[in-house]
């Protein structure tokens, strides 16, 4: 998974229970290593196995982005400011 691309919406596959499934939705690599569910502007917590980048034209739903690439960078940089302020409170409880 080291050669998957940051920024950018990609089609992942997990192993759950033993199984390999195919996630439905568009997914994002933040360069702080999260992934982020494209279309709820969430991070998800998945091991991925295998990637590829998004077919959403080729997928019997068609994806319709609602992050375009200038919300993708302002996402990240929200995701990047939660988490540094996730730290700071638990810095302050220590």
């Amino acid at each position: 998974m080291s050669s998957a691309p940051y920024n950018q919406e990609l089609q992942l596959r997990i192993t759950e229970n033993g199984e390999t499934a195919t996630l439905e939705f568009p997914c994002l690599r933040t360069n702080e290593e999260a992934w982020i569910n494209v279309d709820l502007g969430t991070e998800i917590k998945v091991q991925p196995v295998e990637w590829r980048i998004w077919q959403g034209g080729k997928s019997p739903e068609p994806h319709h982005s609602k992050i375009r690439l200038a919300a993708r960078r302002a996402l990240t940089h929200l995701y990047l400011r939660h988490i540094k302020r996730q730290n700071n409170d638990d810095s302050d409880i220590a």
